[in-house]
């Protein structure tokens, strides 16, 4: 699993379009695990499931950073790609 740098709630969209500026956003489903909190660094986690013509599927996750990290978000999905 590819993990991101720690960012702010904030910063994490910004990152996330820089990230993937030649596709776009199809399909996103996520259930909170966890309340995240103002001021907390969260860290998103992301594998990629699955390449087809067209379109990348991924499976993410959110984690708080503190000792004891927690798990924020998941289970969580994506899909990326370009509308034709």
């Amino acid at each position: 699993m590819r993990e991101w740098p720690d960012l702010t709630a904030g910063a994490a969209v910004p990152a996330l379009t820089r990230t993937i500026e030649l596709a776009d956003l199809r399909g996103l489903r996520f259930r909170f695990a966890s309340l995240v909190f103002a001021g907390e660094t969260v860290r998103c986690e992301g594998e990629v499931t699955a390449v087809t013509e067209g379109a990348i599927t991924l499976a993410l996750r959110v984690v708080v950073a503190g000792d004891p990290e927690r798990v924020a978000v998941t289970p969580a999905s994506a899909v990326v790609g370009r509308y034709r």
